[in-house]
């Protein structure tokens, strides 16, 4: 396994930037996020730096709003071209959720949308993995939901980003279904979430999301020993691509590069 970085974190920062401060800092790839325009110079010189490992673009692909579902379209379809023209192998996206339907009535329009997907790849190496965070339009958030999701499309093309943090606040033992799911996981988030007990048992799930907040890998919940452990015995050997969402450690630049330098500390002797 090798340390990635997302480049969301740095909003306000050119790609060029960042693949200066996470090569020197010993970021082995970078997935880059929609914030970063799709410049191919601008990529490629990126590339002579450090790996470009995946283009993450997460939005709900069916929203109610069809000009604003038209868009979303259209930007997936851009980041899918554009990474077969670069050489690089992964899409990480949400699903997309139909208004009204729910998760599970909403499978056959996920299926049939990214069908439509995998004929704009063709014969291109390129595949797709769904991160499994509830917001942003998503079905594929629950084990459940993935077998569900996998019955259908090939694993040849469609897997996870599998981001353990989104299963813990959902109260989901975020190790189990490692195993289970082995042959998906083309991907790893490296993102913690801290469950805040006093909130919680004072005004339990439903009032609000307080209760919970994610955290840089190390400061919650996720005993990530054991996770690097438990993906290493199913086969991992892929990028652990940090995504830095911690409040605790964002409002500067000089505090996010701190917090990712604490979090490459801690997972760099796991991987």
């Amino acid at each position: 396994m090798r340390l990635g970085l997302l480049t969301n974190c740095f909003r306000g920062r050119s790609l060029l930037e960042i693949a200066d401060w996470a090569h020197a800092n010993g970021f082995s790839a970078l997935e880059v996020g929609p914030h970063i325009q799709l410049d191919a110079d601008v990529f490629r010189k990126a590339q002579e730096k450090i790996e470009i490992c995946a283009l993450i673009y997460c939005r709900n692909f069916f929203d109610s709003d069809p000009a604003v579902a038209e868009g979303h379209v259209k930007n997936l379809k851009a980041r899918i071209e554009f990474a077969i023209k670069l050489n690089i192998p992964l899409i990480v996206t949400s699903t997309g959720i139909v208004e009204g339907a729910g998760y599970e009535g909403s499978i056959d329009r996920v299926v049939g949308f990214f069908e439509e997907m995998v004929e704009l790849i063709g014969d291109s190496p390129l595949r797709i993995a769904f991160e499994n965070c509830p917001a942003m339009g998503n079905i594929a958030i629950s084990p459940y939901m993935w077998s569900k999701l996998f019955e259908k499309l090939p694993p040849e093309k469609f897997g996870l980003a599998y981001d353990p943090s989104h299963l813990v606040w959902q109260l989901i033992d975020p190790y189990r279904h490692i195993e289970e799911v082995k042959d998906r996981i083309f991907h790893v988030h490296a993102k913690d979430t801290q469950v805040r007990r006093n909130i919680l048992e004072n005004a339990g799930i439903l009032m609000h999301r307080l209760w919970w907040k994610h955290r840089l890998p190390g400061l919650g919940d996720i005993d990530w020993d054991r996770m690097i452990e438990t993906l290493r015995r199913a086969g991992y050997d892929g990028i652990v691509s940090v995504e830095h969402e911690d409040p605790e450690w964002e409002g500067s630049y000089e505090k996010v590069e701190r917090g990712l330098l604490m979090t490459h500390e801690h997972l760099a002797r796991l991987v």
